[in-house]
């Protein structure tokens, strides 16, 4: 809710929070989620070191359970970084790299979002991240 509002700094101070909080239990799911919520917090922040550091982490939690949905939701992500990525770049080939790589994390994202039925999440990142990055590509024309 914090972050939807805008609120970005008290979001990432409540995340970092309930990854404490938790760090000795076995709610994994609940710090693999937050972790994504750090790193979109991070991105909008252009802070790209430190969310790359949280998707990373999660990301590995969600491979070694083989959690598709959930990798879904993190190839979204990495696909939103790569996107910030190009924006802050300078360098004209660097930004098209950059939107590139987006663009296959958002084909793996609707891919599995596909897979699994899930129409809403497939829907939002082809309206939002694809057309984001066509978006991006046209500015660059």
């Amino acid at each position: 809710m914090l972050f939807h509002e805008g609120k970005y700094n008290e979001a990432k101070q409540l995340c970092f929070q309930i990854i404490e909080d938790n760090r000795f239990t076995t709610h994994i799911k609940s710090i693999n989620y937050v972790r994504r919520i750090l790193a979109k917090i991070y991105i909008v922040k252009g802070d790209t070191d430190k969310a790359r550091q949280q998707l990373d982490l999660g990301f590995e939690e969600v491979q070694s359970n083989d959690d598709k949905r959930r990798i879904g939701y993190y190839n979204a992500s990495f696909a939103r970084l790569a996107i910030k990525l190009g924006d802050v770049s300078s360098n004209m080939d660097d930004k098209k790299t950059h939107y590139d790589e987006a663009e296959k994390y958002a084909s793996k994202a609707m891919s599995a979002f596909c897979d699994l039925g899930m129409e809403r999440n497939h829907i939002k990142v082809k309206e939002e991240i694809i057309g984001a990055i066509k978006e991006k590509r046209q500015q660059l024309k």
